[in-house]
């Protein structure tokens, strides 16, 4: 079954659970263009509130194949998740409290971030700002009370505060550990798992200025290098580098982590200036 026709047949039923204003659209892999075999379908729900767990579970029996799994807070994070399969297929769906989008918004246009540690992030945790980027891409499928047309008017352009914010957050955290004696002597006793955990985090924080200085909103870490491949303004050949570092090839010898740290601290440097550079 296509993934048009699962939505148009559980669309209907989905529009029968929020309580007041709301809104609906196609997000994810779907709405990027980046669906593969192994995708879902994504929607998005944006409510005033939503039915209670048990009354959700009865309308979805309609079209599920088995019992949807209800969880989340509709107002906090990520927000209420319900996921179920129809005809075999994945169906997520994200149910986001249209107060806290609202709130994410007007933070992000004055350059207010915020990140929560959270299991499912593997890069460092969940971004406020991340938001942003779902309601970029999103498909709308109904916008009665034009909410999400409200919040991508604001969004159009990537506002500067964002820009900012970001950089000073994440440039700094970078370029901590390039010529740290904790991350050399490490190096120098092959302390692997230490090494590269500080690989990583520098890498997560260089994506996200990356992001930042092309003026893109930063969905997640699905698919990062082959964004960072097609921004404008990047280091070339960066989304090599970046898989390079996160799995170098080889014997983690110490001449390895030699190559890996100076290669990272080139890239850290690099980074900088196309920051400085984009700087007004």
């Amino acid at each position: 079954m296509s993934a048009q026709a699962v939505i148009d047949r559980v669309f209907p039923a989905l529009t029968r659970l929020p309580r007041g204003r709301w809104a609906a659209g196609v997000g994810g892999s779907l709405a990027k263009r980046e669906a593969d075999t192994h995708s879902d379908v994504d929607i998005y729900l944006f409510v005033t509130d939503l039915l209670a767990p048990a009354d959700i579970q009865a309308i979805l029996a309609e079209v599920a194949d088995d019992v949807p799994v209800v969880g989340g807070d509709p107002h906090r994070l990520w927000g209420r998740n319900i996921d179920f399969r129809h005809g075999g297929v994945l169906v997520e769906v994200t149910a986001r409290g249209i107060d806290h989008v609202e709130g994410c918004v007007t933070d992000a246009l004055a350059g207010r971030i915020t990140t929560t540690p959270t299991v499912w992030t593997p890069g460092g945790g969940f971004h406020s700002h991340s938001v942003l980027a779902d309601l970029a891409t999103l498909r709308p499928l109904a916008d009665p009370f034009g909410v999400v047309a409200d919040w991508r008017s604001r969004l159009d352009r990537y506002p500067e505060a964002l820009r900012r914010a970001i950089v000073a957050r994440h440039l700094p955290t970078a370029r901590f550990w390039p010529d740290n004696p904790h991350y050399l002597s490490a190096i120098a006793r092959r302390d692997v798992v230490y090494t590269q955990s500080i690989v990583m985090q520098t890498v997560h924080d260089l994506v996200q200025v990356l992001y930042a200085v092309n003026g893109e909103y930063f969905g997640g870490d699905k698919r990062v290098a082959a964004h960072l491949a097609a921004f404008d303004r990047a280091p070339a050949g960066v989304a090599a580098t970046v898989e390079e570092l996160a799995v170098p090839s080889g014997p983690a010898t110490v001449e390895l982590l030699n190559r890996q740290h100076d290669r990272l601290r080139e890239l850290v440097t690099e980074v900088t200036r196309l920051a400085e550079r984009t700087d007004p």
